[in-house]
């Protein structure tokens, strides 16, 4: 929200699946589009989240459950072409891999959590 100024992302990529679908919705501008891609695991929410806040700004909410091939290799260039950076929030060696994966669990972290294997 402080990126745009309090008026919203008109696009949000929600990868997180219903664990951190209200964030998306928060960040999201009036009119704007959420799309979900992946499921996060563990149990689903009883609920839809910010019911009435989904209604009042207008937001569309759509899942992508697969692609072609052809829509991943434009997705991949249009990342190269606008600088876009994912968000990484820890990274763990892999000999501490079940650490990253406890960590995972807290879902406390905001962006990707990577173990490296070199």
């Amino acid at each position: 929200m402080r990126q745009t100024g309090n008026a919203g992302a008109d696009i949000v990529v929600e990868t997180g699946g219903q664990d951190t679908l209200p964030q998306s919705i928060a960040a999201a501008a009036v009119n704007a589009r959420i799309v979900i891609i992946g499921v996060s695991g563990g149990q689903p929410a009883a609920a839809l989240p910010n019911y009435g806040t989904i209604i009042g700004k207008n937001i569309t909410i759509r899942g992508i459950a697969a692609g072609s091939r052809a829509m991943l290799q434009r997705y991949v260039r249009a990342i190269e072409a606008n600088g876009i950076e994912p968000v990484i929030d820890r990274v763990f060696p892999f000999a501490e891999a079940p650490a990253a994966y406890a960590y995972l669990a807290q879902g406390a972290h905001v962006g990707k959590i990577l173990i490296d294997l070199r």
